[in-house]
């Protein structure tokens, strides 16, 4: 059995001064997760006003109708949504967002990569343990590499939560083609919000599932204070990396969206993409938040969030309980 963490204030522990809630990665996250769900909840309220086939012969709601000319792709166009978008995105984001904040992940490490160490420094077991050589390799070649921890992680959160999701969402906006008709873009960013709430939803799963310590923890250079908090839910869930995960997912869902659809800004698009799930993962590593095989790991994740989701929205392509069914 592991050692229990040791709790934020004991005896001969000085009192922390803890940021505030609303910095945690994790409500961020579901914060970001609220916010992303409001367009497709929306589009739910309006289901009957939103997809053609449900549409009545005589709209008389001018809003409405906007709605449905949004929402409704064009024989000219690339990619459509369904119906089923007004579920599967909610639903995914509940996972992404209600997971860190119901704190589901277990109490001990399943994937320690050695003794169940404490996470501070000197603690007895604290070192590379059974670690692999490859993800060795990597902590030590870029630990605190170029910048320091701290700010490698701020720079890899303000990458993914706010550089990214702008990117992403402008390319999805803007890239639209010369092909697509009005509401192309709309219909765009709902696939890429689509590709990054499955992605994350997944993400979150595995990192329940496996409960890896994080390097800082292994290695006995975690603290009691955020972002080293080893007493923090996020100190056990370092496979597969969020970062890596959800950059992957916006960026590369935009650029096969901007592809799909014929755009020319889709090689710049696929150039930035690239750059910034690279970066990201670096600096993850950097950070010491995550090893080499968790970003890896992350960028799988989200590469196949952000190939799958642009794919299945290509318009004629329908998912049906056999399978595939493709008409043009």
């Amino acid at each position: 059995m592991g050692t229990p963490a040791p709790t934020r204030h004991g005896p001969g522990v000085k009192k922390q001064a803890f940021p505030p809630i609303w910095l945690g990665h994790a409500s961020l996250r579901l914060a970001l997760a609220l916010a992303a769900a409001a367009l497709p909840a929306r589009a739910a309220d309006h289901i009957s006003d939103v997809f053609p086939d449900h549409i009545p012969d005589h709209i008389s709601d001018d809003f409405g109708s906007r709605i449905s000319d949004v929402f409704r792709a064009g024989p000219s166009d690339a990619l459509s949504l369904t119906p089923a978008d007004a579920v599967i995105i909610p639903a995914a984001l509940v996972v992404f967002g209600g997971i860190p904040l119901l704190h589901l992940a277990p109490a001990h490490c399943r994937v320690c990569d050695g003794p169940d160490d404490s996470g501070l420094p000197g603690s007895v077991g604290s070192g590379r343990g059974s670690l692999n050589g490859v993800d060795a390799f990597f902590h030590d070649a870029l630990t605190g590499a170029v910048v320091s921890r701290k700010t490698a992680d701020t720079t890899s959160t303000v990458l993914a939560y706010g550089v990214t999701p702008a990117f992403a969402l402008g390319t999805a906006l803007f890239a639209t083609g010369p092909h697509a008709s009005s509401g192309a873009g709309v219909r765009a960013a709902v696939i890429v919000v689509e590709s990054v709430a499955l992605a994350g939803a997944a993400t979150e799963l595995l990192k329940v599932g496996f409960a890896r310590k994080r390097p800082y923890v292994r290695y006995g250079t975690g603290t009691l204070e955020s972002p080293y908090d080893i007493s923090d839910d996020e100190s056990r869930q370092g496979f597969v990396s969020g970062h890596t995960s959800a950059v992957a997912a916006l960026g590369i869902s935009a650029a096969l969206c901007a592809s799909l659809q014929d755009s020319e800004f889709a090689p710049a698009a696929w150039t930035a993409a690239g750059t910034l799930v690279a970066l990201t993962g670096t600096l993850r590593m950097v950070a010491e938040q995550h090893y080499f095989t968790d970003v890896l790991a992350g960028t799988a994740v989200g590469a196949a969030a952000g190939v799958a989701v642009p794919l299945l929205h290509r318009n004629g392509v329908h998912v049906t309980g056999n399978g595939f069914a493709v008409s043009f």
